[in-house]
C-alpha cells in the first residue's frame, strides 16, 4: 500500500524525534523539518502528498505563516495538504477544518488523526 508520509514540522528537537520514533514504530514513513521554511520546502518537494504535523511557534517561519503560504499557493495539491496543528498554545485553534492537538499530545488522538489522512 502506498501511503502518504508524515512530515513533522517542529523546532523542538526532542519533541520532533519522539514523534518520529512513535510514528515509525506504528509503521508510518516519517520526514522532519526544524522550522516552517524547511517544512514548506519539504511539502513542495512532496507535492503536498504528505500529512503535516505542524507546530505553531517556530523560528524563521511560524506554523501560521506556513499555513498561509499553502493557502496562497496556486497549486491545488499544496492547498489541499492535510495539516494537523500541534501546539502548547493556551487558546483554541481558530481555523476550522484544521485539527488541533494541545501539547503534551495524547498519543491515541494523534494516531487516530494521522491514520485518517495517511
Amino acid at each position: 500500500m502506498n501511503r502518504r508520509p508524515v512530515l513533522i514540522v517542529e523546532d523542538d528537537e526532542v519533541i520532533r524525534e519522539n514523534l518520529r520514533e512513535i510514528l515509525e514504530m506504528e509503521g508510518f514513513s516519517v520526514q522532519t523539518a526544524g522550522d516552517g521554511k524547511l517544512g514548506l520546502e519539504a511539502i513542495k518537494k512532496l507535492k503536498g502528498r504528505c500529512v503535516v504535523l505542524l507546530d505553531l511557534q517556530m523560528p524563521v517561519m511560524s506554523g501560521e505563516e506556513l499555513i498561509e503560504e499553502l493557502k496562497a499557493d496556486g497549486d491545488p495539491a499544496l492547498q489541499a495538504t492535510p495539516v494537523i496543528v500541534i501546539s502548547a498554545r493556551g487558546t483554541p485553534w481558530p481555523v476550522s477544518g484544521i485539527p488541533f492537538l494541545r501539547k503534551p499530545i495524547e498519543l491515541e488522538a494523534l494516531l487516530s488523526l494521522v491514520k485518517q489522512w495517511v
